[in-house]
């Protein structure tokens, strides 16, 4: 893993609208922290173009991604995520203090996470009136 004791690990969980895409492209916006921004759900819609299925929807890539994590463990897309972040450092040398996974929706993924010595997970609320 390209990552370090060094680099933190900002992960963001909360309702859709809350806010959490948000605050995460904020963070990795402010060029002067060097965080680098990820969304977990990439990893799927990367699954879903592999199987030929580039459609948009809520319900299909909450469903894959329960699917991917029932099939093959609750911490791929956290894996293929770190692969994503490996071949980023590597190609383009990137100097970053940390990254910013967003789109955390799994207690196997925040178990796993947790197990880094500098992972932090913010959980973002809003009232549902706020988030509409």
């Amino acid at each position: 893993m390209p990552l370090d004791q060094t680099h933190k690990v900002l992960g963001f969980t909360g309702s859709i609208g809350s806010g959490c895409t948000y605050i995460s492209e904020v963070i990795a916006d402010a060029k002067e922290y060097h965080y680098r921004y990820y969304k977990l759900s990439d990893a799927i819609r990367d699954h879903l173009k592999e199987q030929g299925n580039c459609k948009e929807d809520v319900k299909l890539l909450q469903d894959t991604g329960n699917e991917l994590r029932r099939n093959i463990g609750s911490m791929y897309l956290v894996e293929k995520t770190f692969k994503k972040i490996e071949e980023d450092v590597e190609k383009e040398g990137a100097d970053i203090k940390g990254v910013i996974l967003d789109g955390i929706k799994n207690e196997g993924e925040v178990q796993g996470l947790k197990m880094l010595p500098n992972f932090f997970l913010f959980s973002v609320h809003a009232d549902k009136e706020i988030r509409i």
